[in-house]
């Protein structure tokens, strides 16, 4: 066993550490233990303090004082995020016997859990991957959808609880879903969320959502009908981007920001209401939109190069004197 005389863990000191190890700290000082000395270490560590009077690290939820008997710390990956343990032993001879049993446990509690229809992480609060199945309700409690845990799956109906807060990038991409209701719990979106889904046909957005992710369902080629809410501030880049069948959205009245390429190519596309409130509009965000006619509003001073590019059934325009200038490109192709 190893042994090391050192009075401060300097942060990021084995970060990245990708075998198993173990080590013996021996001594009577203080012990300060900065942030991430364990992050991503791949295999179970265990660390010993024999005899440590006091252990000080903000990053543990309870931090121990005055510690003066035996501890060790068994983790696994990001060990100072998540699953810290923190034992009190009153010799090292018994040491061991309890090592084996909480290693046991840890490795337990950290293993996802499998199901015939997905995989969630040990804590239930990570959606990690979804099988081929009809239907998925995604289970109470689950607070994050990983990355492409949707991916290509070929599942009609999906049902996203109000415990969800954050969904990253491609998680529902290509799938099979036919209609998503996105809950107002959700407070982050990833890119590409819905990219590519050629079965939904309508997306229903809770009323409270502020933000949506770039792209978030582009491509959706047969996407009809998308109810946005009210409390809706912006269309990021390229939100539906490539929704050939999309004839049915309404823009909500505090629209601030229509991104590029926001509605590029959405050629079933005949009428939108630009909202008072937006006051930035992107380069080619109606670009091969199918838009009869449309009246911009006074709070737009300028017309993005590119914005109506290929809008073939563009026949009327109604610009406000508010409007300085018109960049290149804007109207190419009407």
């Amino acid at each position: 066993m190893r042994k090391y005389l050192i009075f401060n863990l300097i942060e990021f000191f084995l970060w990245g550490y990708t075998s198993y190890w173990d080590m013996t700290f021996n001594y009577k000082t203080n012990l300060s233990i900065q942030d991430s000395i364990f992050h991503s270490c791949t295999f179970i560590p265990l660390l010993w303090f024999i005899e440590v009077k006091n252990i000080k690290n903000t990053s543990f939820k309870n931090p121990q004082e005055s510690a003066t008997s035996l501890f060790y710390l068994l983790t696994h990956k990001y060990l100072l995020q998540n699953n810290l343990q923190i034992h009190t032993i009153k010799s090292e001879s018994s040491a061991k016997e309890h090592i084996e049993i909480a290693s046991d446990k840890s490795i337990i509690q950290s293993t996802p859990i499998e199901t015939e229809s997905y995989t969630i992480s040990a804590d239930g609060k990570t959606f990690i991957k979804a099988k081929d199945t009809d239907s998925i309700t995604i289970p109470e409690g689950v607070e994050v959808i990983k990355f492409e845990a949707f991916m290509m799956r070929k599942i009609k109906n999906i049902v996203i609880p109000k415990s969800v807060k954050k969904i990253e990038s491609f998680a529902f991409s290509s799938c099979s879903v036919e209609k998503i209701v996105i809950p107002n719990s959700i407070e982050n979106f990833g890119e590409f969320i819905f990219n590519g889904c050629d079965s939904l046909t309508e997306a229903i957005i809770e009323e409270g959502i502020t933000k949506l992710g770039v792209s978030m369902f582009s491509n959706c080629s047969y996407l009809k009908s998308v109810s946005l809410p009210q409390s809706l501030l912006a269309i990021p880049d390229s939100t539906f981007e490539g929704c050939i069948s999309l004839d049915n959205v309404t823009l909500p009245p505090n629209i601030k920001y229509i991104g590029d390429d926001a509605f590029c190519n959405c050629q079933s596309l005949t009428e939108l209401c630009i909202p008072k409130s937006v006051s930035n509009i992107g380069f080619s965000a109606f670009r091969g939109c199918g838009l009869k006619d449309i009246n911009i509003p006074e709070s737009l001073f300028g017309i993005s190069e590119y914005m109506f590019y290929d809008a073939y059934d563009l026949k009327k325009v109604e610009l406000p004197n508010t409007i300085t200038c018109i960049m290149s490109h804007a109207f190419y192709g009407c």
